[in-house]
């Protein structure tokens, strides 16, 4: 007896040592998690604000004053324009979820031919570039050399016919053309996930489809509805290019191209460029606070029980080809007339008017490909690419499995710090690193950018795999554990394999995002660090638009090759939400 229990002790000992170990490494990658994350995402926030009442907002020993705030804030201009942000942020968000929302319950719950197809049709707007687009929209609908303006000229169309992308309306088509595969993702997901039952009992009592469409489905789908308007409204608010590309007549001039003309323009002025960081930053906080009271609020919309449940397909019957025309005619505006607009204008060297006339030529795109810059450009972009995204998952895997899983004590905290900049527009995240890092060896660098790009992308990598981890019952791991598997063993040969979709759609997503990426980096670049999004705005700002079309369109040739790559060779759908 005396000897078992001294065999034993050596194992109670061992098995404690291991413990203490396991303790000492978990609390270790807290602490540096922590640490990182106050770094390199809570300092850039903290620092616009400190900046905006410095006397140097470079130097923080240069004394407080408010001077820089209280201009701002008492600006007649400053007012109107965050006035003019907000009224379109929320006219972009409602609209652009109105049509994603009708899109995806047709989708979703209408039998249609090629389904599939017609969700990839719909997310297709999300990878093509902001910028790019508001170039094509530029080359198709400017009201004096705007393609379909020659068109209609040539038809003898009244003036009343011609459009103009330049006009506050034109700057809202494009943009809720822009978001409205944000608003597909978000509503799609709540209606594939919503019990068709109830529309059934709605159908065997009387019930029409639009009618029950209206009473039973909006209802529940309310919560989600507000988070995709409230989530949209963010991204809005703090959307730079297409504004500053369309709004060029002064028609709309949004805080974001504000604050990039107080730091680009003449002379640079940071203080007031920091200080209008502040107005944004509060703008965000107040659209984000809604956005996590009405995600919390989703569990009084629930419908998804232990219980099994249909999803019910109506045969549209003699409607079925006018909904395939509406897709036609969705896919017609948001890509099918970018990209032909992006095609002409690569391949004409000079516009005429006349559009019988017009001369086609490869001069432009070869120009372009032979610029040592654009090489650079390229060589740079497909960096981030590959680094940024890769970095996200890593972070981002370990902060969701020592939150969701391990419930270490400071996790919570640091993955909300890791999520904050969600509320944060690109522009003005990236002007509390320009302040913080304009002084030192990394500033001007492609690595700085890349630390910007991680800081703010990693809350999606954050959102994408918790969702995906959630999804994993627990008893697997603990089967595992009862059977004696180590916790790596788990990691490596339970939670990894059923995790993979999610990281894989993670990595993907922010890829298309880093290659298209210039809200953050267009503060940040310098010309040893070009990025194809900043060549592009470039040669669009010093008026060649051919120029930045061409590098819009190998811009976009890197994005679709990544999203063939995700649905080939790694199985990744991207259709489906990740929201």
């Amino acid at each position: 007896m005396d000897f078992s229990a001294h065999g034993r002790m050596p194992l109670e000992a061992g098995s404690r040592l291991g413990n203490a170990l396991r303790g000492v490494l978990d609390y270790g990658a807290i602490g540096t998690l922590l640490i990182l994350m106050t770094l390199f995402v809570g300092l850039p926030v903290a620092f616009v604000i400190i900046s905006a009442v410095l006397n140097d907002p470079l130097d923080v020993t240069s004394g407080l004053t408010f001077a820089a705030v209280r201009s701002v804030y008492t600006s007649a201009e400053i007012w109107h324009a965050a006035w003019q942000t907000i009224a379109m942020s929320v006219l972009v968000a409602v609209a652009s979820t109105a049509l994603g929302g009708l899109l995806a319950w047709v989708v979703t719950r209408l039998r249609l031919p090629a389904a599939g197809f017609l969700e990839m049709l719909i997310v297709i707007p999300l990878f093509l570039s902001p910028l790019v687009g508001a170039i094509a929209w530029v080359a198709l609908a400017a009201p004096r050399s705007g393609i379909l303006n020659d068109l209609l000229a040539m038809m003898n169309a009244p003036e009343w016919m011609r459009f103009d992308v330049m006009s506050l309306t034109g700057i809202a088509f494009v943009m809720i053309f822009h978001y409205v595969p944000y608003g597909f993702l978000f509503l799609s997901s709540a209606l594939r996930n919503t019990d068709a039952n109830l529309e059934e009992a709605s159908y065997m009592c009387g019930g029409s489809v639009p009618n029950t469409a209206l009473r039973i489905v909006l209802p529940l789908l309310r919560s989600s509805s507000l988070s995709s308007i409230l989530f949209i409204s963010i991204l809005a608010s703090g959307e730079f290019s297409v504004p500053a590309v369309l709004g060029a007549q002064g028609a709309y001039e949004p805080l974001a191209v504000h604050l990039y003309e107080a730091i680009y323009g003449f002379p640079q002025d940071f203080s007031r460029a920091t200080a209008i960081g502040t107005m944004m930053i509060i703008v965000s906080l107040t659209a984000f606070y809604f956005y996590r009271r009405s995600v919390r609020s989703a569990s009084r919309f629930v419908t998804v029980t232990g219980r099994g449940f249909a999803t019910r397909r109506i045969n549209p019957g003699r409607w079925k080809f006018p909904i395939l025309a509406v897709f036609g005619i969705y896919t017609f505006i948001s890509v099918i007339l970018p990209y032909l607009a992006l095609l002409f204008i690569c391949f004409t060297r000079f516009r005429t008017g006349d559009l019988a006339t017009t001369e086609f030529t490869l001069y432009n795109v070869m120009t372009v490909i032979a610029q040592p810059d654009v090489r650079s450009a390229i060589f740079n972009t497909i960096e981030l690419a590959m680094i940024v995204p890769a970095i996200c998952v890593v972070i981002g895997l370990l902060l969701v499995y020592l939150h969701e899983r391990l419930k270490l004590p400071g996790a919570g905290l640091a993955t909300y710090i890791a999520t904050a900049p969600i509320a944060i527009s690109g522009i003005v995240f990236a002007t509390g690193v320009f302040v913080i890092y304009i002084r030192t060896p990394l500033y001007g660098t492609v690595w700085l950018i890349a630390v910007a790009l991680v800081a703010h992308y990693l809350a999606h990598t954050v959102r994408i795999t918790s969702n995906g981890l959630k999804q994993i019952d627990v008893a697997l791991e603990e089967a595992a554990q009862i059977n004696g598997a180590s916790r790596l063993q788990v990691l490596f040969s339970i939670l990894a394999p059923l995790i993979r979709p999610s990281v894989f759609s993670a990595f993907i997503l922010i890829y298309v995002f880093t290659v298209r990426e210039v809200n953050t980096s267009i503060l940040l670049y310098s010309p040893s660090s070009l990025l194809l999004s900043v060549l592009s705005w470039n040669y669009q700002a010093d008026g060649s638009l051919a120029q930045a079309a061409v590098v819009g369109m190998v811009q976009t040739v890197l994005m679709i090759l990544g999203i063939i790559l995700a649905r080939l060779v790694l199985g990744v759908s991207t259709t489906k939400s990740t929201m």
